[in-house]
């Protein structure tokens, strides 16, 4: 892949959060200036809590301002911002993801968050820098507003992304998890990690229960590492 050679390329992004209705909420920084008696201006800063349907869109704010694309929409945006957007959008994504096949590590599979950004940056549409004297935000929405006014231009390539964070593999599934655990008959009464009078569970059993509190495991460990796993955790 190319980097972008001006973080003013334009670029064509998608919006492909198609069907959801989250309401999405987010705490933004904010200021407020005023005057007291002798005309002295005061800023005062602060946060708030801003709110979006993503019916209506998903959108993030950059440099002050909001940036929103219609669902299955897409827009240009200058790379810097482009970038900003793809980041929160595929994090979002990949998050749905997760919840909804029962994985984990997909927002920062080397597999996943690639080709979620791929659907999403769709293209470097044309080289373009421009010195302003306005801030990076407003010259933001100064760009945006006049390129998606008028006719896309021709693809010119390819669009990696700084973006993609760093990626690590992907966990291993419960299915692949349990299939690394030896056969073992299950013993006969109660078993127990505590009481030495009785027999430890099955390295399955201990898996099972690993995995139902959460605590991370590949199937590999022997059964007293998942045991120790277990004390640890109940401490």
């Amino acid at each position: 892949m190319i980097n972008p050679k001006h973080k003013d390329d334009i670029v064509e992004v998608c919006n492909i959060a198609v069907g959801y209705d989250d309401i999405i909420e987010e705490i933004v920084a904010d200021s407020e200036t005023t005057a007291d008696a002798a005309g002295k201006p005061h800023t005062r800063y602060f946060e708030r809590s801003v709110t979006f349907n993503l019916k209506d869109g998903f959108s993030v704010r950059y440099g002050g301002q909001t940036h929103r694309i219609p669902p299955g929409e897409s827009r240009m945006f200058p790379w810097y911002i482009a970038e900003h957007y793809s980041k929160y959008l595929a994090d979002f994504m990949l998050s749905k993801k997760e919840k909804e096949t029962d994985r984990k590590g997909l927002i920062n599979s080397p597999v996943e968050r690639p080709a979620m950004l791929e659907r999403i940056l769709i293209r470097i549409v044309q080289p373009f820098a421009e010195d302003s004297p306005l801030s990076e935000g407003l010259q933001a929405i100064k760009v945006v507003d006049e390129l998606n006014q008028g006719e896309k231009v021709i693809d010119s390539g390819i669009i990696p992304s700084k973006s993609i964070g760093k990626l690590t593999p992907e966990p291993p599934s419960k299915e692949e998890i349990l299939a690394n655990s030896p056969n073992e008959i299950e013993p006969v009464g109660d078993t127990s990690i505590i009481d030495p009078n009785k027999p430890l569970p099955t390295h399955k059993q201990l898996l099972e229960e690993c995995m139902a509190l959460d605590i991370p495991v590949r199937g590999n460990e022997s059964k007293d590492s998942l045991v120790a796993k277990i004390k640890a955790f109940s401490r």
